[in-house]
């Protein structure tokens, strides 16, 4: 009976490496949090990636969680947010970035962007009415 795995045994090590993403994000947008923004994370796994199986969480990033949708613009966060993308980039590997943009012509529907990471270093991003942020960012760990 030594031998058994316990039955949560795969999942410390996902729930280790995830808390330390959490635990970043607060850290380096604790300003834009103070202020009314959200963050929240979703577990991710591609076994059909390239270069094999990749484990992620999605950082969602937003103004509020209800509806009405509050949109901010690119101007409102970029100060805390290009050096959180900055640090994050140096600290992780970042998959994946969507900025979800107010579609005016559709207002159920939102516009995908995904901008590469020194489009955001660069501040080339000028968007009036964002949705939401998501980050993909890749989770290493051994099971």
């Amino acid at each position: 009976m030594k031998h058994l795995r316990k039955f949560n045994e795969n999942i410390l090590p996902y729930y280790l490496a995830s808390k330390e993403v959490h635990e970043f994000c607060e850290m380096y947008l604790a300003y834009l949090l103070d202020d009314g923004f959200n963050i929240s994370f979703q577990p991710g796994h591609n076994s059909k990636a390239k270069g094999g199986p990749v484990t992620y969480v999605t950082i969602c990033f937003n103004k509020t969680q209800r509806h009405p949708v509050v949109t901010f613009s690119g101007d409102e966060i970029k100060d805390r947010f290009i050096p959180f993308v900055y640090m994050l980039n140096n600290s992780y590997d970042i998959l994946d970035i969507i900025i979800f943009n107010k579609n005016e012509k559709d207002p159920n529907r939102y516009i995908e962007y995904k901008p590469t990471i020194e489009e955001i270093l660069n501040d080339e991003i000028g968007f009036k009415e964002i949705v939401q942020i998501n980050i993909k960012v890749k989770l290493d760990f051994k099971i």
